[in-house]
């Protein structure tokens, strides 16, 4: 992995969460890199001149900046120096409101124009990524359950932090605890009490945290999304059976996303 910039360290634009707003926010460089650390710009624009690929990009960060918005921003120079700029409110906050209330003008991209709740693409076509088959219509499929681990891990947002971002700042922490819930029942069958520290793991990582027996559904278990790789050395005063933090990441769903509530582990005590 390269070392890349954070957002302190670079400039960009940025609009509010899937672009629901209507303003931008130019986020201004307020640091330069740290140590070796690039823009994934400059980066990308590197390995393609090693890699003999000509005419990549012709442009500057800015460059770039002004024109990937050059069809939203009138004054860049002033959106650059105020850090925000307004855009035109959308004329309907409804999804899809236009090809509702005129389906004859502005159809969906589908085979019929409609929303599909059966998919004749899907039925005609039913893996069109190599992941497996996709049903025509929604359909619960239950996931192979390697007896190895039988609970189904959960991964929720952490209050402290966003993703990794702030799992470094102890105050936080105390907001929202890194710790592995899992059902009483589970916990007394594996020895597992309050406050230890238990091992989490499966076939492709293990991590070491407190445990929370709690009244969760059987057969499941709950830690943080966004952990961070943490050297064993920094955290073993504060869990004497921490070892080693690894991601076990999940398989891809036929449609070619990320399932992370189908990671299945288990858990044990931890041992010293």
């Amino acid at each position: 992995m390269l070392p890349a910039t954070t957002f302190w360290e670079r400039n960009d634009v940025h609009t509010p969460w899937a672009g629901a707003g209507h303003y931008a926010i130019f986020m201004k460089q307020a640091i330069a890199p740290i140590g070796e650390c690039r823009n994934d710009f400059d980066i990308c624009a590197e390995l393609a001149r090693r890699l003999g690929i000509e005419g990549y990009s012709d442009k500057t960060e800015e460059e770039w900046l002004r024109e990937l918005t050059r069809d939203a921003i009138d004054d860049f120079d002033a959106f650059r120096d105020q850090g925000l700029a307004r855009l035109p409110a959308p004329d309907d906050a409804v999804a899809f409101a236009r090809e509702i209330r005129d389906p004859e003008h502005y159809p969906f991209s589908t085979p019929s124009g409609k929303i599909e709740i059966y998919s004749m693409t899907l039925a005609a076509r039913p893996d069109p990524y190599g992941l497996g088959a996709i049903p025509p219509i929604p359909t619960w499929i239950d996931d192979a359950i390697d007896p190895r681990y039988p609970l189904r891990l959960v991964t929720p947002k952490s209050r402290a932090r966003t993703h990794s971002i702030h799992g470094n700042q102890p105050v936080l922490a105390r907001a929202d605890t890194d710790d592995v819930w899992i059902n009483v029942a589970d916990a007394a069958a594996r020895g597992i009490v309050d406050g230890q520290t238990a091992r989490v793991f499966n076939g492709r990582g293990v991590t070491h945290l407190p445990a929370a027996g709690d009244r969760s559904h059987r057969a499941r278990s709950r830690l943080h999304q966004g952990g961070r790789l943490v050297h064993a050395r920094r955290l073993r005063g504060r869990y004497p059976g921490l070892r080693q933090c690894a991601h076990a990441g999940p398989r891809a769903s036929p449609a070619g996303a990320a399932p992370f509530n189908s990671c299945f582990v288990d858990v044990a005590p931890a041992t010293p």
